[in-house]
């Protein structure tokens, strides 16, 4: 399709002109001189053009035509608009087409599916139920033995502690105290002399054992191998609170 040039400083040349008008030519403000001989109504609605390469039907043609040929379209037997404004044409697919019913033998086959499909999560959950039971008695059975193993190992006064605070001191071997806590990582802090906290560290074993075992060995590490168990474990500073000091 031809280009063209819109004036904005002289009354001819409009957009109108230039769609509707078969043949003008135009001079565009701030461009050299447009020779406009096919505008775009006439190569919408005519069946004749006089550029060379395109075809003899147009755009129009080739939406209201029966039977048309343009450029690299063919459009044949039942033509655009009459598909489009025709009471009676085909639709490849307007709407979602109900299968077909099922037999009595289907009916059943599916039914007996469903069932074993439901029989089959039944069982499932059965069967998760049950390891869940299990494992959750296996789990307190552990941890009532790991805490009687504990309190094996503690002094009266450690226990009384343990009991009321869920927490006891221990004196290493080399002489420094340290509280240790219920937990895993960072429940191990050393106490100065002055009865304050000043450091704080995480040393632990794995934490799928009980938290009793991993208490009590940490509590026989800083009495039998204190250097051993805090030369593996990361540290910090406390401040008299207790917490970390920033950097």
């Amino acid at each position: 399709m031809p280009t063209y040039y819109v004036q904005t400083n002289q009354q001819t040349g409009t957009v109108w002109r230039a769609w509707t008008t078969a043949s003008s030519t135009e001079s565009t403000a701030g461009l050299d001189a447009a020779s406009i001989s096919h505008d775009t109504w006439p190569m919408w609605v005519s069946h004749q053009t006089t550029t060379a390469a395109t075809s003899s039907n147009t755009t129009w043609a080739c939406w209201n035509g029966t039977t048309t040929t343009a450029a690299t379209m063919t459009i044949t037997a039942d033509q655009t608009w009459d598909a489009w404004t025709s009471g009676t044409y085909i639709v490849v697919c307007d709407r979602a087409i109900a299968p077909a019913p099922l037999t009595p033998e289907q009916q059943a086959a599916r039914e007996r599916q469903l069932e074993d499909g439901r029989r089959r999560a039944e069982e499932q959950n059965r069967i998760a139920a049950e390891y869940r039971a299990k494992e959750e008695k296996r789990l307190a059975a552990a941890k009532a033995k790991a805490e009687l193993l504990l309190l094996q190992h503690l002094t009266p006064e450690q226990e009384k502690a343990w009991n009321q605070e869920r927490a006891f001191f221990v004196t290493s071997k080399s002489g420094r105290r340290f509280q240790i806590k219920e937990g895993y990582g960072g429940n191990l802090t050393e106490i100065g002399p002055d009865g304050k906290p000043i450091r704080g560290f995480c040393v632990h074993i794995p934490s799928t054992m009980p938290i009793a075992d991993n208490m009590l060995t940490q509590k026989l590490a800083l009495e039998c191998n204190e250097e051993a168990l805090l030369r593996v474990a990361n540290s910090w500073e406390l401040n008299q609170l207790g917490q970390r000091r920033s950097r």
